[in-house]
């Protein structure tokens, strides 16, 4: 599946390599949609001895910065997934941008540096100038993976991305998130027929309450298995075959998450931008213009995007007029210019 259109100069760059052939990583501000790569294995070696001032250990750049937001908004280093250890979350993205300074430096001499350094995980994570990077990079804050994140307003999250991320208007973004609110409260990991509070709970085919794994939501219907008997999942309580399935084979930053897209707020708003571009391009073009109001945005998500059953007959959609579709268009219109208000409220 094609990454959605983003932002002017986020291209995909090739990944540079050293004379040796050894592939090291690509530039902080290059890797948008190919994160850089440690390669992982186990390692015994010795790490180097830092150097008084080293250049290759101080603190991180704005350009740095951005990239360390990319990798928590992926959920990878390269091929290493982040995971519920903040700390090594942490020293996966000092080794990778060690490596890309060193890449550039002078003061790196590699015919006096361990010849694993930057070629094995663990060598480089244990070499003292990527421990001291390590504390930099968590400076700001734990690095959490996407299933230890708590987003504190979901609603302003999804705003802020779609219109910093993929210039969504302020109206259309608000059409859009408004409906996600409806649809599952814009929490990443609800599954049909689930509270807010307990979004992975739900009756299964068996007719009795679960608690489901990732995996069980993700495979949903395999023989022999119980799963949540409702289909829908996601932000935008994606439902039927090809498009539920798509969610989980949706690539992100170059990287299939499978079942952990379920935890993956910005990897969720990409496919959903996604499959606006492609099989809803009409829906897309409306969200997109600028002269279209919250209401007319708000609407035409409900009515040609998400479908609720509410507003069908017999597979059709029901006249703007029938009783139903009214309630569900003003509902859906008020919790769109909630978002607006909610994005207007925190950037006047």
């Amino acid at each position: 599946m094609s990454t959605p259109k983003k932002a002017p100069g986020k291209s995909d760059q090739p990944a540079q390599t050293s004379s040796s052939g050894n592939t090291f990583f690509s530039p902080v501000n290059n890797f948008f949609s190919a994160p850089p790569v440690i390669q992982k294995q186990a390692a015994t070696a010795a790490p180097a001895t830092p150097a008084a001032g080293s250049t290759l250990s101080a603190p991180l750049t704005d350009s740095e910065w951005r990239g360390v937001e990319v990798w928590k908004s992926c959920g990878f280093v390269g091929i290493d997934p982040l995971t519920n250890n903040p700390r090594r979350n942490a020293e996966l993205m000092a080794a990778a941008l060690f490596c890309e300074r060193a890449l550039f430096s002078r003061e790196f001499d590699e015919r006096r540096e361990d010849p694993l350094l930057c070629i094995l995980t663990d060598v480089t994570i244990a070499d003292p100038r990527v421990q001291t990077l390590a504390t930099h990079v968590a400076s700001r804050g734990p690095i959490l993976s996407w299933e230890q994140r708590t987003i504190a307003d979901p609603v302003l999250y999804a705003m802020e991305r779609l219109i910093n991320e993929y210039h969504f208007p302020v109206n259309g973004a608000a059409g859009m998130v408004g409906n996600l609110r409806a649809e599952s409260g814009v929490i990443p990991n609800r599954i049909e027929g689930s509270a807010a509070g307990t979004p992975m709970r739900a009756e299964g085919s068996d007719h009795a309450m679960h608690d489901f794994t990732p995996d069980q939501i993700m495979n949903r219907g395999t023989p022999n298995q119980v799963g949540p008997l409702l289909p829908g999942v996601g932000i935008a309580q994606w439902t039927t075959g090809t498009r539920r399935s798509g969610l989980f084979e949706h690539q992100y930053c170059g990287m299939t998450s499978g079942a952990n897209i379920l935890f993956n707020m910005d990897a969720q708003i990409d496919y959903l931008v996604t499959e606006l571009q492609g099989r809803f391009a009409g829906v897309y073009n409306t969200l997109t213009n600028a002269r279209t109001s919250v209401d007319a945005a708000s609407d035409v998500v409900v009515k040609r995007f998400e479908v609720p059953g509410a507003i069908l007959n017999n597979g059709a959609l029901r006249p703007d007029t029938d009783p139903a579709v009214v309630e569900v268009l003003t509902a859906r219109r008020n919790l769109s210019q909630g978002a607006f208000n909610a994005y207007r409220a925190a950037h006047p």
